[in-house]
């Protein structure tokens, strides 16, 4: 064990360069901080999204808070190796975007208690589960995904700009009927429904929302990822910036005004920002058959680094 934690605190050190990043292994208790946080998630959950992680309904947001207080693990030796290995493979890269992101990164472990296990982040912090990927590419995938958002979040001036590489316009504000409010499913990396793409119709524009189907908990699905709809809606934008939305949009009209606008490598849509974290890790992990390199050029030219 001695020898684990000299190696990872030399890797450690190695990733973080003057004014660059620290990763460090988070305790339970820092996940335990940043996952009770109030932050933009916590003040977008919908009711359907609290009744959805409390497996219940009526619950409320200082239940959702004791849960997550209670799901937060401690790693294991061998995954505190795998997860210094996997930051060496990437010592470099990292390096190069120092600029871009906070002086301390955390990586914790979650029970699946914390919206089913699925990896994601908080503030500064990359939750990675119960379990790391078995496989070191795999594992690399989730790591440089989850932090791109990471980045994106330490820079959200940068937002309205970053994702107008794949085409998104900013709202000023989003008008949107109070049944459908009430039943969205937040994504803990990108809270809001804020950006708008060009749509299949000349001059109008269109978004994906994430709702909760249904929007209840109900024992007969017991598992987060059953209750994740994906819909495309159109929006109108008026010159001030102003967003309204409408109809729900065919999914066979969705994709070529989508491709047009953001590329083909990746299928993850559910938000310009989880458009862009797939492309990040695709050009960080080496894909070498994208259909769509321009989306890695423009990417990697905003933040100063090699496609």
């Amino acid at each position: 064990m001695r020898r684990i934690l000299l190696v990872m605190a030399i890797v450690l050190s190695a990733c973080a360069p003057a004014r660059g990043a620290e990763f460090v292994l988070a305790t339970p208790e820092q996940g335990a901080a940043a996952l009770t946080a109030d932050d933009d998630f916590m003040r977008a959950l919908s009711p359907a999204d609290l009744a959805l992680r409390l497996k219940r309904d009526g619950g409320a947001l200082a239940d959702l808070r004791a849960l997550y207080r209670s799901s937060t693990l401690a790693w294991s030796d061998a995954e505190r190796g795998r997860l210094a290995a996997a930051l060496a493979r990437h010592q470099s890269q990292f390096a190069a975007l120092a600029r871009w992101l906070p002086e301390t990164v955390y990586l914790a472990k979650n029970s699946e208690g914390v919206d089913g296990g699925l990896p994601h982040t908080r503030g500064a912090t990359i939750f990675f589960g119960p379990n790391l990927p078995n496989d070191d590419v795999e594992l690399d995938k989730v790591l440089v995904h989850e932090l791109f958002h990471v980045l994106s979040r330490r820079n959200a001036a940068q937002h309205d700009a970053l994702y107008a590489l794949i085409g998104f316009q900013h709202c000023a504000s989003v008008a949107m009927p109070e049944e459908l409010k009430a039943r969205l499913l937040t994504n803990p990396d990108a809270p809001t429904i804020e950006w708008v793409a060009p749509g299949p119709d000349e001059g109008a524009f269109m978004a994906p929302v994430l709702t909760v189907d249904p929007p209840h908990f109900t024992p007969a699905k017991p598992h987060f990822m059953q209750y994740l709809g994906v819909h495309f809606y159109a929006f109108t934008r008026d010159a001030a910036g102003a967003c309204s939305i409408g109809a729900q949009i065919e999914p066979q009209r969705v994709l070529a005004p989508l491709t047009a606008s953001a590329g083909r490598n990746t299928g993850y849509v559910i938000h310009p920002e989880e458009i862009l974290a797939d492309n990040f890790e695709q050009m960080l992990t080496g894909r070498t058959d994208e259909p769509d390199p321009w989306v890695y050029q423009r990417l990697a030219a905003f933040l100063g680094i090699a496609p």
